[in-house]
C-alpha cells in the first residue's frame, strides 16, 4: 500500500457538525476553521465528486530510486537523472497519455495497462510515475459562511457570493497550480446548495511537493510517511527523469511525479502478473484560508490516495 499526500498530516479528515464542516482533525482533538488567523490557511480531507488520477508506469526495485543528493538545490544543479538502475518495469499504461481513473473514497479502481513479470525474487522497493495533472470537482457545506477566493485584482471573483455552501466552478485561468502565490479562482459559495449543473471540474497541475512558495528547487522532492507507515519519497521529474527545474507557478518541464516507496513485494515462479489499483484513502484536499478577516474556500486540491500492486 502506497499513499501520495499533497499535505502531509497523519489524519486531516474534515470534522463535521451534522453534514457541515467545522474544521479538521489534524491535532487529534479538532481544529475549528473559524479560528484561522488572518493571513493563514488550513485544509481538510473531504469526499470529492471527481478525482481523476493518471498513472504511467510502475517498477519493482532491488535498490531505492535515488536522486544521489539529499539537497534539492544540489540535485537541480547537477541535473542528474534519478537512478533507477536497480528497477525493473512491471507496468506500463495503455496510452502515452497515461491510464486515468476516477477514484472514489473506499472504492479501489483498477488501472489498465500492460504487465511484465520480473525475475523471481524479493523487491524491497516500488517506484511509480504519476501524471502531475489531477482533475477534481466537489461540493461542500461549512458550518460557517465562506467566500470565494479574491481575484488577481484584489476583488471577489466575478459573480461569486458568500455562504456555507461552496463548490468548484470552472476557472477563468489558463492553468491552475497546486502551489501558487495567486488565488486559485475555481470556487464559488452561496447561502443555498448548488445545482448539479453549477459544479465544474478543474485540472490542478502539481508544481511543488514542499509547500514552499517562493522557493526555487526545494519543492523538487520531499520525504514523507504514508497513511500506513511506509516511507515514501516524491520527486518532480522531466521526461528523462532529471529534476524538473522550472520556476514556481509554471508547468515548465514537469512531466512526472515520481513516487518511491519501501514497500516490498515478492515474485515467485508462479507469478503471472500484477493487479494494480488506485484507492482514495482520504478524499480531496479542501483548502481554506482567512483573507483579511474573511473565511475563504480556496480550492479542491489533490488529496491522499494509495496504489496497490499485488503479485498474482
Amino acid at each position: 500500500l502506497l499513499a501520495y499526500v499533497n499535505i502531509v498530516k497523519a489524519d486531516n479528515s474534515c470534522v463535521l457538525n451534522g453534514s457541515a464542516i467545522t474544521g479538521n482533525n489534524s491535532d487529534g482533538t479538532g481544529t475549528d476553521f473559524v479560528n484561522i488567523a488572518s493571513g493563514y490557511e488550513d485544509s481538510c480531507w473531504t469526499q470529492p465528486i471527481d478525482q481523476i488520477v493518471t498513472f504511467h508506469k510502475a517498477y519493482a526495485c532491488t535498490s531505492f530510486p535515488d536522486a544521489g543528493e539529499t539537497n534539492a538545490n544540489t540535485w537541480a544543479a547537477s541535473d542528474a537523472a534519478l537512478d533507477i538502475s536497480g528497477c525493473t518495469l512491471v507496468f506500463t499504461s495503455d496510452s502515452a497519455a497515461g491510464s486515468s481513473v476516477n477514484i472514489a473514497e473506499g472504492a479501489p479502481k483498477e488501472v489498465s495497462g500492460s504487465v511484465t513479470v520480473p525475475p523471481a525474487g524479493t523487491y524491497p522497493y516500488l517506484f511509480f510515475l504519476v501524471d502531475p495533472n489531477f482533475t477534481i470537482s466537489g461540493s461542500v457545506q461549512f458550518a460557517d459562511s465562506f467566500g470565494a477566493p479574491l481575484s488577481f485584482t484584489g476583488s471577489v471573483t466575478s459573480g461569486a457570493t458568500t455562504g456555507p455552501y461552496c463548490w468548484s466552478e470552472a476557472t477563468s485561468l489558463s492553468a491552475v497550480y497546486s502551489e501558487s502565490a495567486f488565488p486559485y479562482d475555481m470556487m464559488n459559495c452561496s447561502s443555498s446548495a448548488p445545482a448539479t449543473s453549477d459544479i465544474a471540474t478543474n485540472t490542478i497541475f502539481v508544481n511543488g511537493l514542499s509547500a514552499a512558495i517562493g522557493g526555487i528547487y526545494e519543492r523538487l522532492f520531499q520525504d514523507f510517511t504514508s497513511l500506513n507507515g511506509d516511507t515514501l519519497t516524491g520527486y518532480l521529474l522531466e521526461g528523462d527523469l532529471t529534476p524538473a527545474t522550472s520556476v514556481d507557478d509554471a508547468a515548465g518541464t514537469i512531466t512526472y511525479i515520481g513516487i518511491a516507496s519501501n514497500q516490498s513485494i515478492t515474485v515467485t515462479d508462479a507469478t503471472t502478473g500484477f493487479d494494480v489499483q488506485y484507492y482514495n484513502t482520504g478524499g480531496t484536499n479542501m483548502s481554506v484560508s482567512n483573507v483579511a478577516g474573511t473565511l475563504t474556500a480556496d480550492a479542491f486540491l489533490p488529496g491522499p490516495f494509495s496504489i496497490y500492486v499485488t503479485p498474482q
